[in-house]
């Protein structure tokens, strides 16, 4: 008998190319077809990640909402998983979470909840929405411990429903001397550059760009050749550059905006930094693993299942700019660390965030929970 395939749906609250939604295509390219199938389903806006599936061999289907409010929505999912005959549905985001979790329970179809970060921003009604309808869930799959933990202590969900699946990314061999070459002159680099700072990251709250800028303020008198490159789309209209204007520190920062290939970033950049204020367990650090380059990061919720303070990169507390400052030209000051950093990086990527282990690890959690492993083949 033919073992048996399946179809899973996984629905992503948003179409634009986030961390989850990298993770979502990921999982559709390297997915043994074998043993599952999977669709992805785009709720808001009119972003690339359905196409991109749909390119992967997966299937896509972007219903571009511009808000969670249209009217027929849960009869709309309804409709949708009842025609497909899902086995499982794997849910991104809280508004996935809440359009979909009573729907596919009442029709006997699995839920997974991703968890994706420890979403400091969360208020009470966030969390109660989550709580009231947790019991439709079958199991979570956390990307970090410290997302695990937080729903614990902050939602009460049940530790051994949640399953610890680290993101992984495909492989990229860290940049040659030509690479680094091209990459710094496509950025319009001057010999003289460095230290050159790599920032990948949306522009929001989260990720402290406002603390990398006044660590900047503290820096350019004492470091004239210091450059940050900075990818990411801009989610704070433009708030960001005012302050790097008033602070007299844009001449240093290079605004790339949203990169299709962020790679030229890493080859360019002589380290990365993410000053985040919480974190799951950003993309941007295992990228810099996979480079080959240290870190200097904050030490906030999965950056230290990264980044190893003393080992891979520095860590230093958030939101604070002058231990960030002093991070960062003291690595720049040790070169040799740096090399030896560089070198722990890539073997950190090799044997802990590399795309095939999550992919198996995610595929073998739905086999379980399908029926078709033992449980404990999950764990």
């Amino acid at each position: 008998m033919a073992p048996r395939v399946l179809r899973t749906l996984l629905v992503a609250s948003s179409s634009e190319l986030g961390g989850a939604e990298r993770s979502i295509l990921n999982f559709v390219r390297y997915a043994d077809p074998e043993r599952v199938y999977p669709t992805v389903l785009t709720l808001l806006g009119s972003g690339p990640l359905a196409l991109l599936v749909q390119q992967a061999g997966g299937g896509g289907v972007s219903w571009g909402l511009k808000g969670m409010r249209s009217p027929g929505l849960l009869r709309r999912m309804r409709h949708e998983l009842m025609q497909q005959r899902y086995d499982l549905v794997h849910c991104f985001g809280l508004r996935a979470d809440l359009l979909t979790r009573w729907v596919a329970q009442r029709l006997g179809i699995k839920v997974v909840s991703a968890i994706r970060s420890v979403d400091a921003w969360r208020g009470r009604l966030e969390v109660a929405l989550d709580r009231l309808t947790a019991d439709a869930v079958t199991a979570w799959i956390s990307n970090s411990e410290a997302g695990k933990s937080s729903r614990v202590e902050r939602e009460g969900f049940p530790a051994h429903r949640i399953f610890v699946v680290r993101s992984g990314i495909p492989d990229r061999p860290p940049a040659g001397p030509a690479e680094r070459l091209n990459a710094r002159k496509r950025f319009e680099l001057a010999e003289s550059a460095g230290p050159v700072l790599g920032m990948v990251a949306h522009l929001t709250r989260a990720k402290g760009h406002e603390d990398l800028i006044e660590a900047l303020a503290r820096l350019k008198d004492r470091m004239p050749g210091l450059v940050c490159l900075c990818a990411g789309r801009d989610d704070a209209a433009g708030r960001l550059r005012e302050l790097a204007q008033r602070r007299r520190v844009d001449g240093l920062i290079r605004w790339l905006g949203p990169l299709r290939d962020s790679g030229p970033v890493y080859d360019a950049a002589d380290f990365m930094i993410l000053p985040s204020r919480w974190e799951g367990l950003p993309l941007g650090l295992i990228e810099a693993l996979r480079a080959g380059l240290p870190s200097v990061a904050t030490r906030v919720g999965g950056v230290q299942e990264i980044v190893r303070d003393g080992q891979e990169g520095r860590l230093v507390p958030p939101r604070d700019p002058e231990a960030l400052a002093e991070a960062i030209e003291r690595t720049w000051g040790d070169s040799a660390g740096r090399g030896r950093w560089g070198e722990a990086a890539r073997r950190r990527y090799e044997t802990a965030f590399r795309v095939e282990t999550m992919v198996e690890r995610w595929t073998t959690v739905y086999e379980a929970l399908c029926g078709l492993r033992p449980a404990e083949a999950a764990r």
